[in-house]
């Protein structure tokens, strides 16, 4: 008959144990896995470790173990775990968090069922196994569990519940050359993709050619723009990002080499020389050392006069005008006193010559003022 290893695939995490039954049968496994009538009887029941404590031990696993199995043709062969296989299924139990996984007879989901104990038997004559009257294998995986369900608990006193039984996902030798070939198909076909991807890749490259470029903060990046053309005014642009893909690139100044391209919306607007941006920046500097400050300051001085001589004038006419009613007031009283019987006439002195010191200063101010405009001139 033949007799085909059952293993793990470290690269499925659905494989192992995802639970340990409580059997009256104890030869019964998971995933379509059954022992023969005769095998059922070499299975090992399960002791009472402690009573009184509820706890129960026994084998999970027997290494190198034939255990019957009926293909899908109908042909029986033989199934095995490895010490090895099986030191790996009790580790992934454990790391997975499945001590309080279990069921009674692969049907029912039991709570109050927790692992205590688990080992590997190395020496099976010097195991705690041997002590404790089991036969078992090299490679062996024991378990001691507790049991707090109360009718689980009666059915393993009364004898009805027999042993352990684990279920899981495995694979045979058959299925694993099954997949093999699925995955060197699997393999070639994205090796075939990535090749024509490749080569999509290189055919892309070789219609764009591109540049290294400064952008205007100062950083490195690669101007891409069509191999049948060049870097003129009017060309789209794009840029490469870590992905090695195409994209929009921003608008602003790139310098490559000694000449600055102006960018927006994708496209060149403006190209010009270093040397010649460099003549631009020197001429505006020129332009602003050119400013005399004593200039500056006559202009203003000449602006402030203007405003002064507008307004000044203004005052004054105005303060001219007053004095002028003012003086024909006087008159008009002092002809209206002269006509009173026995009053001296009123003969107020004016002098024209003379001005109010106010008006006087304002108008001297601005004469010399203006004198020494024309003379600077």
């Amino acid at each position: 008959m033949e007799r085909v290893e059952l293993t793990i695939d470290d690269f499925n995490p659905g494989n192992g144990i995802s639970a340990i039954s409580l059997v009256k049968n104890p030869a019964i496994m998971l995933n379509f896995f059954a022992f023969s009538k005769d095998e059922t009887k070499k299975v090992q029941q399960f002791k009472f470790a402690d009573e009184d404590k509820r706890i129960i031990t026994g084998p999970v696993m027997l290494a190198d173990r034939d255990i019957a199995r009926m293909g899908d043709d109908g042909e029986m062969f033989n199934v095995y775990f490895s010490a090895e296989t099986i030191e790996k299924l009790s580790q992934l139990f454990l790391i997975k968090g499945k001590q309080s996984s279990a069921t009674f007879e692969h049907e029912t989901t039991i709570n109050g069922v927790t692992v205590t104990e688990s080992w590997l038997v190395k020496d099976p004559t010097n195991d705690k196994a041997n002590a404790m009257g089991f036969d078992v294998t090299p490679g062996s995986w024991m378990a001691s569990m507790k049991i707090d369900d109360e009718d689980i608990w009666q059915r393993i006193k009364s004898g009805e519940v027999k042993g352990f039984s684990v279920e899981g996902y495995f694979e045979d030798s058959k299925q694993t050359n099954t997949m093999d070939m699925i995955k060197t198909q699997i393999k070639e076909f994205f090796n075939e993709m990535l090749s024509n991807s490749k080569s999509e890749t290189e055919a892309t490259k070789a219609e764009f050619a591109q540049v290294e470029a400064i952008d205007s903060n100062g950083a490195a990046t690669v101007l891409v723009y069509p191999d049948s053309t060049e870097l003129v005014v009017g060309v789209e642009v794009k840029t490469i990002n870590e992905s090695g893909e195409q994209v929009d690139v921003g608008d602003g100044t790139y310098l490559v080499g000694d000449i600055a391209y102006t960018i927006v919306d994708g496209v060149i607007t403006e190209i010009v020389e270093q040397a010649q941006m460099e003549q631009d920046n020197a001429t505006d500097e020129a332009e602003k050392e050119e400013f005399n400050a004593d200039d500056f300051k006559k202009s203003l001085k000449d602006e402030m006069l203007a405003v002064l001589e507008k307004f000044g004038t203004a005052l004054v006419a105005d303060i001219d005008s007053k004095i002028d009613k003012s003086d024909e007031k006087v008159k008009e009283i002092a002809e209206k006193f002269a006509a009173i019987p026995g009053a001296e006439p009123l003969t107020p002195e004016k002098d024209d010559a003379k001005e109010p010191q106010s008006l006087g200063s304002w108008k001297q101010f601005v004469k010399q003022e203006k004198t020494k405009e024309n003379g600077t001139k």
